[in-house]
């Protein structure tokens, strides 16, 4: 069972926008740890994609409108994701997905998901990564 998972995907020079979701009675936590700097913590519980809070903004850009933010340098690096529950740690995954167009651009999110008991829904708590690359000039 993974207790967290490396994302070594992200693009350089690139936003990336975060979210993170609760689907569960019991209190979620998403710490993202970057290759350089504070972690950034969300907390929260709740269903039906409950926002979670911003507990620590750590690395990440939030305020003046839109969601939490970070910008990846010239080397991207990896990035922690950890997933745990007010029970302990959870059994976390991930998928990513890019849609492009035939003018060169791309709209992509990288989702990390975490199932803190047996209903094996994998949806307990959500950390959802999205960018895009604009189309070729």
């Amino acid at each position: 069972m993974a207790t967290f998972v490396n994302i070594t995907t992200f693009p350089p020079n690139s936003t990336i926008f975060v979210t993170a979701l609760a689907n569960a009675a019991l209190t979620q936590t998403v710490t993202i740890t970057p290759p350089s700097g504070g972690a950034a913590v969300f907390s929260g519980s709740g269903e039906n994609n409950t926002t979670m809070a911003v507990k620590s903004a750590g690395f990440l850009t939030t305020g003046g409108g839109g969601q939490p933010r970070f910008t990846t340098g010239a080397t991207a690096g990896t990035y922690k994701v950890q997933i745990t529950s007010s029970s302990g740690t959870e059994n976390v995954q991930f998928s990513a997905a890019t849609s492009s167009w035939s003018s060169g651009a791309t709209a992509n999110v990288l989702m990390v998901v975490g199932e803190d008991a047996t209903d094996q829904d994998f949806n307990d708590a959500v950390a959802m990564f999205t960018w895009y690359t604009p189309a070729n000039s």
